[in-house]
């Protein structure tokens, strides 16, 4: 027990310290922002040097070329979502014969508005995910700088709510192929990882929180 209080007291010590450390770095850096991506990509292994290129076999031709990769990527997902659609057409009522029966209610949901400190409570319970979407934004950059930006991300998920508008921006994904197993140059043998905003996983828990409140036995009332 002595030993693993003192283990904690050891991390904790240590986060300290490389937290101060990057703050004087980004202090006495010319340019902060280069500076705070600089940690950023240290931290998460962005700058790594490891990475390889992909090559993919296709119709018997070796295909290394990254734009044409990406292409070849994005025609092949996009195949395998239209095939699952019509997989699927079977099991889904016909819309034109069949009409889905919903029981009307009297009882309505009322969601009450988010504050900082949920904000900034939600943002700190969320992994440290080492991806990024579009923004090319961190978990871990948000939670650094959650006292700053708080107020305004409770303004606009607030707004979002009250409007009924859901922001454009944040619908846009970064779609990556993620190696599952098997032979590299195989492109069945990757699957896509839809990579979004880190503000848009914000929203969708703040949201989840709310709407779990509204199922029976999580003590809520309509």
């Amino acid at each position: 027990m002595y030993i693993a209080k003192y283990k904690i007291i050891y991390k904790r010590v240590i986060r300290e310290a490389k937290r101060r450390e990057n703050d004087k770095y980004i202090l006495q850096a010319n340019h902060k922002s280069k500076a705070v991506w600089q940690i950023t990509n240290k931290k998460t292994g962005g700058n790594s040097s490891n990475k390889q290129d992909i090559k993919i076999i296709w119709n018997s031709e070796e295909i290394t070329n990254p734009e044409n990769i990406a292409e070849l990527f994005n025609s092949y997902f996009c195949k395998i979502s239209e095939e699952l659609l019509k997989k699927n057409e079977n099991r889904m009522p016909n819309s034109e014969n069949q009409h889905l029966k919903i029981k009307e209610s009297i009882k309505t949901m009322f969601l009450f508005p988010v504050t900082e400190s949920e904000v900034e409570k939600v943002q700190k319970g969320l992994t440290n995910k080492l991806s990024a979407g579009i923004d090319e934004m961190h978990h871990y950059v948000v939670k650094q700088c959650i006292t700053l930006l708080k107020k305004p991300l409770a303004n606009i998920y607030n707004a979002s709510l009250e409007s009924r508008t859901f922001p454009d921006q944040l619908t846009i994904a970064k779609v990556v192929p993620f190696y599952e197993k098997g032979d590299t140059e195989d492109i069945q043998n990757y699957s896509p990882k839809v990579l979004l905003f880190v503000f848009l996983n914000l929203l969708e828990k703040l949201v989840y929180n709310r709407l779990m409140g509204f199922i029976e036995g999580n003590g809520v009332s309509t």
